[in-house]
């Protein structure tokens, strides 16, 4: 049975995209440098997560003072 050449072009693509994927996944680094990639991922949205919190009193309070001023 041969392919079709509509075939062959998919497979190609396949195949390229696998060794794509594969390349990839070989530059991602070791386990152990992705687990501290995580954590200092973590520790920067819980930093922002703070920020936030902060602004969203700083805001409230402002708000608070503009209705008692209207």
């Amino acid at each position: 049975m041969t392919l079709s050449p509509t075939e062959k072009q998919r497979l190609t693509t396949v195949e390229e995209k696998i060794i794509s994927i594969t390349e990839l996944l070989k530059g991602v680094g070791s386990k152990n440098q992705l687990n501290r990639l995580y954590i200092l991922a973590q520790k920067t949205n819980e930093d922002l997560k703070t920020r936030v919190d902060t602004l969203e009193t700083k805001i409230e309070e402002l708000l608070t003072l503009a209705r008692k001023l209207q």
